[in-house]
């Protein structure tokens, strides 16, 4: 029984990976990463560094060998950009199966689905964004590995999520809290080194294309989607935002970004210092990964869609270390979709910030449950299947 499930989770990763293939689309993707992961591909770093791409160096050299190939094949636009998706997705893939190992055989095969397929990672890959799920996917690799003692390890998968995209800066707290607390250093340490590794080269190559891309991610624009906090200081002008034609967006005072930022960067200070002196269990340090995640959607004014992979991968690791049903991942799941594939520029705004806010909360409360030991949702009555699991698999 426990074969023939694990077997079908396999086959649920690879039928998921290639349906969010299939609906691929470029997105962003040829004004952002196309043009450096081009460049390298044909074997030019200087080139690719001289682009100011919005985001860390791996996926960038990660895609290269995958785009060269597609492009000696003669792969149209589209085709070279799935080719370089297929790394970023086998990411995902990999920690899924590693999820289905760890989860009862009754739901692994769900497990390998939601690890490759939800509405977040189909528009990760149809917004040209798949190395969200590269992120994501190592962030919560480098929770597991500290806290299965291996800190080289798990520095290295921060350092790589850290040169992926610099929201994984929010996996710091998590991982190190997750380690025993003589391996910290030595993860932060590791951590650092891999992360400059890849930074490194292409700064050096052309320092002041860095800066020009630094200066445009620190540069937001003055709006704000229905689904945030920041609706309520919103006005009823609309606003167009550059690569983000399918969103509708309501223009906010110019105090918003910044602080926005601030309080996502700052989400977990009160966290490192309630927790600094215990070492968290797996399923609590990945449901402060997953909560911190949320915090960055829920504050970031250009909430969008694709922003939560790595909170959905998060949760759903949460739940399995657990032992539990990803109830709550279906759930955010559910909300997700609600909001942006049904309510988004259809419904009222303060329709669709309300039930946003609403599933958020209730997903907040969870982890912020799990991460102090308090238990939620008692009420519940989950199936049978469910109800026979035992109480943990924490690693």
């Amino acid at each position: 029984m426990r074969r023939s499930a694990s077997l079908l989770g396999l086959v649920l990763v690879a039928a998921g990976g290639f349906v969010v293939l299939l609906v691929a689309r470029l997105g962003d993707y040829p004004a952002d990463a196309g043009p450096a992961v081009a460049a390298l591909a044909h074997g030019s770093l200087r080139r690719a560094a001289a682009v100011p791409f919005l985001m860390g160096p791996f996926s960038i050299v990660l895609r290269a060998p995958f785009v060269w190939v597609a492009d000696r094949l003669g792969a149209g636009d589209l085709g070279v950009y799935r080719a370089g998706i297929v790394p970023c997705l086998a990411a995902a893939a990999v920690l899924g199966v590693a999820l289905v190992r760890r989860s009862r055989s009754n739901w692994a095969p769900l497990v390998a689905a939601l690890a490759v397929l939800t509405p977040a990672s189909v528009a990760a890959a149809s917004n040209g964004h798949p190395e969200e799920l590269l992120g994501g996917a190592l962030c919560v690799a480098a929770v597991l590995l500290a806290h299965g003692r291996r800190p080289v390890w798990a520095g290295i998968a921060l350092g790589l999520a850290i040169a992926t995209k610099q929201w994984a800066l929010i996996a710091v707290v998590p991982t190190l809290l997750a380690a025993p607390a003589p391996s910290r250093v030595r993860v932060a340490l590791v951590g650092a080194a891999a992360a400059l590794a890849f930074y490194t080269p292409f700064i050096a190559q052309d320092p002041h294309a860095f800066m020009a891309a630094t200066r445009n991610e620190a540069h937001v624009e003055s709006a704000a989607t229905p689904e945030t906090i920041w609706l309520a200081v919103a006005s009823d002008r609309h606003v167009n935002v550059a690569g983000s034609p399918t969103l509708t967006y309501h223009a906010v005072p110019k105090w918003v970004p910044p602080v926005s930022h601030a309080l996502i960067v700052l989400a977990a200070l009160p966290f490192a210092l309630l927790l600094w002196r215990r070492r968290l269990q797996a399923s609590q340090a990945l449901a402060l990964l997953a909560l911190l995640f949320l915090v960055r959607c829920v504050f970031d004014p250009v909430d969008q869609d694709y922003f939560h992979v790595p909170f959905l991968l998060a949760l759903l690791a949460t739940e399995v270390t657990a032992g539990a049903f990803p109830c709550v991942t279906l759930f955010a799941v559910g909300g997700l979709w609600l909001n942006f594939g049904v309510l988004h520029g259809t419904a009222s705004p303060w329709l669709s910030a309300a039930v946003y806010l609403g599933w958020t909360a209730v997903v907040g409360a969870f982890l912020g449950g799990r991460i102090f030991g308090v238990r939620l949702f008692r009420g519940i009555e989950l199936p049978a299947l469910v109800r026979r699991a035992p109480r943990s698999l924490e690693v």
